[in-house]
């Protein structure tokens, strides 16, 4: 049989306090039958722990027999491996067959593979994450094979935590070449691992150099905004109001505050899972076929399990896997990072100067008539079924390239929070509404002298083009704070239909 050059297989990292010496304890203790043996790969300090189940009747025979009456036996059996090697004072394991289910999570390091991702996937090709909601113990996956930004795979960067992110990824080969994979990067991280020792070594030491010394992407450096709380005191008192909720004694009386969530590592396992095993300490363990508060207890694998929110002053905190985090410490920081996306590498619209005295409508008939491939469409209502009075405004401007344009002159929060609805309320009825995409295409044939759109057009591209008071350039800084929280909101609505959104700064006239 030929061996494949490479294989997709789940890496781990061991923590940092974890050395070779004791390397074996990243194993958990159901290994007894197992003969650990140690190699050298490639220069480098190895061992491989595996073992196997014997034949053994497989568990469905008997509830299938029950139902059909029949008498079918089938014999089954399983195995697995883990290879743990030392790349550069990092202790590597790697699974093969089961055996990445023998690794004790809370001796590995929990973010490693995502980690890598930020920092090496390129975030225009993402293609999948796994996210998390504080306080609801709701984990969300989206995938879009395709590959898509940050923003349109739907991740809210301030209210939500991203646990785990997939996309290509360029790697440079042992011989210099550069080659695009898929990497997807959690507790671990999966890519496809070369079957050629000196090849996996270089692979492994390109990881650990990544991680050591090159930033995350500017994309996707908000992941790591989000970090573990540290100061002893503050998770003593975290701790302390932990097992007073856990005390309660009665689950309706902490729904709010407690809930179960699944970690990481199990997530792609439970849609076949049937049944949880409960054991606390030497019990008897218990299994139940859903998982609810009522049954998650204290110990240590409990733990993970339970999500919580407690608050400290003002201060909001949450547990997601065994560790505390703070709710919406890095609030502005994401806030701005998400505006300063959207200001940065806008189309280049040309458009002309706002003369003072000029209103709206002036404006927009003016950029018609002097630039290419512009039409007026302000005030050009839309009626629909939804919109019956005044109908929906799509936008002041069509672009050259179809982008919908709204324009706006303000002084305030007020107008540009109403302008980036406006563009969201607009995109949704043309993506939504067949009555509006039909009434948009015919304005575009009244007023374009000749120019069409089909009738199944949706927006790919919003512009919210923007005069500010005082003229100046519009961004994190000069926008209005309202009007930041608003154009945030309408921004993620809008890629989340597919399209990508720009401010464009108006210049202003010459006095």
């Amino acid at each position: 049989m030929a061996i494949p050059a490479r294989s997709q297989r789940s890496v781990y990292l061991a923590l940092e306090t974890v050395s070779f010496d004791d390397c074996l304890d990243l194993l958990t203790d159901d290994l007894s039958g197992a003969d650990p043996q140690f190699v050298e790969i490639s220069g480098c300090r190895a061992v491989v722990v595996h073992q196997g189940i014997p034949l053994h009747p497989a568990p469905w025979c008997t509830e299938l027999n029950a139902i059909s009456g029949l008498d079918i036996t089938y014999q089954v059996s399983s195995a697995g491996a883990v290879l743990i090697v030392e790349v550069e004072d990092s202790i590597f394991a790697i699974g093969f067959g089961g055996g990445s289910r023998w690794l004790a999570s809370d001796r590995l390091d929990g973010r490693f593979g995502l980690r890598f991702a930020i920092r090496s996937l390129d975030p225009d090709e993402l293609q999948d994450v796994v996210k998390r909601t504080p306080g609801l113990g709701r984990t969300d996956i989206t995938l879009i094979p395709a590959g898509a930004t940050v923003w349109q795979l739907g991740v809210d960067r301030i209210a939500q935590i991203v646990r785990r992110l997939g996309g290509k990824a360029t790697f440079a080969d042992p011989d210099g070449q550069e080659r695009t994979a898929r990497v997807e990067g959690g507790s671990a991280l999966r890519f496809g691992v070369a079957n050629v020792d000196e090849t996996l070594i270089a692979e492994l030491s390109e990881i650990v150099s990544t991680l050591r010394n090159k930033p995350p992407v500017p994309q996707l450096e908000f992941v790591e905004h989000i970090v573990p709380i540290t100061d002893a005191q503050t998770r003593a008192e975290l701790d302390t109001q932990l097992e007073l909720l856990l005390g309660a004694g009665s689950v309706d009386a902490v729904r709010d505050q407690l809930a179960v969530a699944a970690p990481e590592p199990t997530i792609d396992v439970l849609p076949q899972t049937t049944a949880y095993v409960v054991k606390i300490g030497g019990a008897r363990a218990q299994e139940y076929s859903s998982l609810e508060l009522g049954q998650r207890l204290t110990s240590t694998n409990a733990f993970r399990w339970l999500e919580a929110v407690v608050g400290v002053a003002e201060r909001r905190f949450f547990l997601l896997d065994a560790a505390w985090y703070e709710i919406g410490a890095h609030y502005l920081t994401t806030l701005v990072s998400e505006i300063e996306d959207l200001v940065a590498d806008g189309p280049d619209l040309d458009l002309p100067a706002w003369q003072q005295g000029q209103e709206e409508r002036g404006y927009n008939e003016h950029v018609q008539s002097c630039r290419r491939g512009f039409i007026c469409l302000d005030r050009q209502g839309v009626v629909t079924q939804l919109h019956r009075r005044n109908g929906v405004e799509i936008c002041d401007l069509l672009g050259p390239d179809d982008e919908l344009i709204h324009v706006k002159r303000a002084a305030s929060s007020a107008p540009l929070s109403h302008l980036f609805n406006q563009g969201l309320v607009s995109a949704q009825s043309l993506t939504y509404d067949k009555q509006a995409r039909a009434g948009f295409a015919a304005k575009v044939r009244e007023r374009g002298g000749g120019r069409q759109v089909n009738e199944d057009f949706v927006p790919r591209t919003v512009v919210f083009a923007i005069q500010l008071k005082a003229g100046e350039a519009v961004t994190p800084r000069s926008l209005f704070p309202f009007a930041q929280v608003a154009l945030r909101q309408a921004a993620r609505g809008l890629h989340e239909l597919g399209a990508t959104v720009h401010v464009v700064t108006i210049p202003q006239a010459a006095a």
